[in-house]
């Protein structure tokens, strides 16, 4: 889910800036065909010459050759310009395409029936029903097992730095973003509820959010245990990556970022980058990390 998040506005950009550009060349080719009879302007007769003055060269069409070049540039730029017409549409269809709900599994797992969508009133109840894998709403926002959606898109719970009320308002900060996501009272309905919320979930490590693995492996960590996944290894002190050791007082966040796991010390701007291929399990070693740095005074 973490991949999940959308740049709508981008590609409808794109696929309009495609479109017009198609049009453009469909255009040059209408008007291309329609001159295959003329040269600089003039209707050429039989028996006439049209010059082409190039670089180097000087060359004439008769009436016959000028038309069969001007027909292939014609379906040339005709048939470039469909192509970009058609891979325009393609990529606005696919920033207007809604976003896969929260808690939807992923295509190459086994699938599984989708969440149910439930509202709560209460803490207790709205956390049971979480526990259980269902999808709570709040208006616009969206509560899951794996992450809160929005309708700017998803994101994971290892993804939010903090969420927060600021008067009427909900803000939610997402890691390593300045930007964050403001929320209307009217579009989010019990927002202090909706806050707190978001608040255990990202901090609790909500068993249902990385799996059953989550408690055996919080269990091991407060018995003082080392676990190693592929090229990371966590203790209850730090983290060992290939570029060396850092205590989690050194890091200041880590996120899934496409193909790597990023890796941010304090103080620079330059993310240690481990690639996710050689850690194994690396959604839960992300949210491990991320409890484990959040329990720092």
């Amino acid at each position: 889910m973490a991949e999940a998040r959308t740049g709508k506005g981008g590609f409808i950009f794109g696929g309009l800036v495609m479109m017009l550009f198609g049009a453009f060349l469909l255009y040059t080719a209408y008007d291309i065909a329609h001159e295959t009879g003329s040269c600089a302007g003039e209707t050429m007769r039989a028996g006439d010459r049209c010059e082409h003055v190039g670089r180097a060269t000087l060359r004439t069409n008769s009436v016959d050759e000028e038309k069969s070049e001007k027909h292939s540039s014609a379906w040339g730029n005709a048939g470039i310009g469909m192509v970009f017409v058609l891979l325009g549409g393609g990529i606005i269809y696919l920033g207007l395409r809604p976003p896969t709900p929260v808690g939807a599994q992923d295509s190459s797992r086994t699938s599984t029936a989708p969440a149910p969508t439930t509202s709560h009133t209460g803490r207790d109840e709205a956390l049971g029903a979480l526990a259980r894998g269902e999808v709570v709403t709040f208006g616009e926002l969206s509560l899951g097992p794996n992450g809160l959606r929005t309708r700017k898109g998803e994101l994971a719970w290892t993804e939010i730095e903090n969420a927060k009320l600021d008067g009427p308002q909900i803000i939610i900060n997402k890691r390593g973003k300045l930007v964050p996501i403001v929320l209307t009272p009217k579009k989010v309905p019990q927002g202090r509820l909706a806050v707190d919320l978001i608040e255990h979930m990202r901090t609790s490590l909500a068993a249902t959010a990385l799996g059953p693995d989550a408690h055996q492996a919080l269990d091991a960590l407060e018995r003082g245990e080392v676990l190693t996944f592929g090229t990371l290894t966590l203790d209850r002190n730090g983290l060992r990556t290939p570029e060396g050791d850092l205590a989690w007082s050194q890091i200041r966040t880590i996120k899934l970022d496409r193909n790597d796991i990023a890796i941010f010390p304090h103080g620079k701007w330059v993310p240690i980058l481990v690639p996710q291929a050689d850690v194994p399990q690396h959604t839960l070693v992300a949210g491990l990390a991320d409890h484990l740095m959040s329990r720092l005074p």
